[in-house]
């Protein structure tokens, strides 16, 4: 039985588009997109969700393998998590899970600065019983390790927990350890699937 409800935070319960947030910088698509591989698509973008490096050294080794770019680099390594705002119609689902008895977790890959600034930012996270972030915890989706952490440390059986995340590699790893699962694709296809697991 389902008791135990884990959401991601990217995409599912936050907007997080940066080719769209990219628009504030670069008017060409082509631009835009390039610029989201280089910075969010990199190898340090990965380190910095693990917690190995922060925001400063990111923006540092950027700048030295791409120094044309460096003044665009270091405005939007500085802001960012600005494009990190609430999906509402995600956190109405999960307000009435909670009215519904479920225990409610985020488990998402997040840089620890960034994370530190939107749980001070937004209340939403009032509804959730616990969290595993990547920064701090220094293991990303979709290692093993970081569900087992969720798993560990708030005394959770695998397979009473539901996963919604927006990736499907995350959900594969999730499904390795036991969960059952929801990909993220639109709010109305997360609905019907919870409405058929009997949770809406």
């Amino acid at each position: 039985m389902i008791t135990n409800i884990v959401f991601d935070l990217g995409n599912v319960l936050l907007e997080f588009n940066p080719c769209g947030y990219l628009k504030n910088y670069f008017s060409n698509s082509k631009m835009r997109r390039d610029m989201a591989q280089k910075i969010f698509g990199s190898e340090e973008w990965q380190k910095m969700d693990r917690g190995t490096i922060g925001r400063k050294e990111l923006t540092e080794i950027l700048c030295q393998r791409y120094p044309e770019l460096s003044e665009e680099i270091k405005m939007i390594a500085a802001s960012w998590d600005e494009m990190l705002t609430v999906k509402e119609e995600t956190v109405e689902i999960a307000q009435k899970l909670k009215k519904d008895g479920h225990e409610l977790y985020i488990l998402s890959n997040m840089p620890q600065e960034a994370y530190f600034k939107i749980r001070g930012r937004y209340d939403f996270f009032e509804l959730f019983t616990g969290e595993i972030i990547s920064g701090l915890e220094g293991t990303i989706k979709p290692e093993a390790e970081i569900y087992q952490r969720l798993v560990d440390k708030y005394d959770l059986q695998a397979e009473n927990c539901l996963f919604i995340d927006d990736t499907a590699e995350n959900l594969t790893g999730a499904r390795k350890m036991g969960f059952k699962t929801i990909l993220f694709e639109n709010i109305g296809q997360v609905k019907k699937e919870l409405q058929s697991l009997k949770l809406l």
